[in-house]
């Protein structure tokens, strides 16, 4: 039954429409292989970041990257997945209009996984491909020794703190369980909370919550005042993934997918507020309040989320 409701929602929520109407099944899938769950990202391209989550047989993609203008945006693709190391879907734009997400195809996106944490990412996105290569972010190599309060753009080289901003290599072949890098819920069970989050009762925005041990990352995907699709990056590091936090939120203005320059700048934007009950429950408030250089405002108070999602536990 949770496998038919949560069909139900993905369709409401995405117009997930073409799909395979095997891609769902009520018991749990095994494959022989399956990459990480959470946010990848070029090393060499900081500022761009793609949230990989698996429901039962179905892979999703979320794409957090900028347009031509250096503003950012997000797609979505979906589709079945067989346990391959090759994955492609039609990739999805969405448009708010009249509090519903209106999607139109732009292209096509295809994922290379070489193992379990790095790959090649190829794009068709408007008429222009590209490709990349990509690893699974690691939150342990964030240094957290830096302001996020400041209210001024930031020099994107500076060893500034947000998902998209290390510059130390990581290792990206191992493949196995951390038990330290997770958290505990009441039941005194180590859970991580990555995965997609959303409100079941108002759909077409979400949030990627990606944890490390005592690390929380959450890329809000939402809407700006036309509608277009815009995110924001909050991270913090806590005495545990269920503790109430007030996390700093960024906006990242930088090139889009296939413009030349690598730099970025992040804008303190608004501030997001997580309290997570257990590994399927939470309450998120967000608010963003941006004036410049475009404006942005989206506010979401107390917001009632579950695990779209696979639950991870790796």
């Amino acid at each position: 039954m949770k496998t038919k409701y949560l069909l139900l929602i993905l369709v409401a929520m995405f117009v997930w429409i073409n799909l395979c109407p095997m891609a769902f099944s009520d018991d749990d899938v095994k494959f022989e292989f399956k990459p990480k769950s959470g946010l990848w990202y070029n090393k060499n391209k900081p500022g761009h970041g793609i949230d990989f989550e698996l429901d039962d047989s179905t892979l999703a993609a979320v794409w957090y990257t900028y347009e031509q203008d250096g503003t950012p945006v997000w797609y979505l693709a979906v589709a079945p997945f067989s346990g391959n190391h090759t994955w492609s879907a039609p990739l999805n734009k969405y448009h708010w209009e009249g509090g519903t997400a209106v999607p139109s195809v732009v292209g096509t996106i295809t994922v290379n996984f070489l193992n379990r944490t790095s790959g090649t990412f190829q794009w068709m996105l408007n008429g222009q491909g590209g490709n990349e290569s990509i690893v699974k972010y690691d939150m342990d190599d964030v240094d957290t020794d830096h302001d996020t309060d400041h209210d001024t753009d930031h020099d994107v080289d500076s060893n500034t703190n947000h998902d998209t901003d290390h510059d130390t290599d990581h290792d990206v072949d191992h493949d196995t369980d951390h038990d330290t890098d997770h958290d505990t819920d009441h039941t005194g069970t180590h859970v991580k909370l990555t995965g997609l989050w959303y409100n079941s009762e108002e759909s077409g925005y979400g949030y990627s919550v990606d944890t490390e041990g005592d690390n929380v990352a959450v890329v809000s995907y939402f809407y700006d005042e036309k509608g277009e699709p815009r995110w924001a990056v909050s991270y913090s590091k806590t005495a545990s993934i269920f503790s109430d936090d007030d996390m700093p939120t960024l906006i990242f203005f930088g090139p889009c997918p296939n413009c030349q320059d690598t730099s970025f700048r992040a804008v303190k934007a608004g501030t997001l507020h997580k309290s997570f009950t257990d590994r399927f429950h939470g309450v998120i408030s967000l608010d963003i309040d941006l004036d410049d250089p475009f404006e942005c405002s989206w506010s979401k108070t107390a917001n009632q989320v579950i695990l779209l999602t696979d639950p991870v536990d790796d």
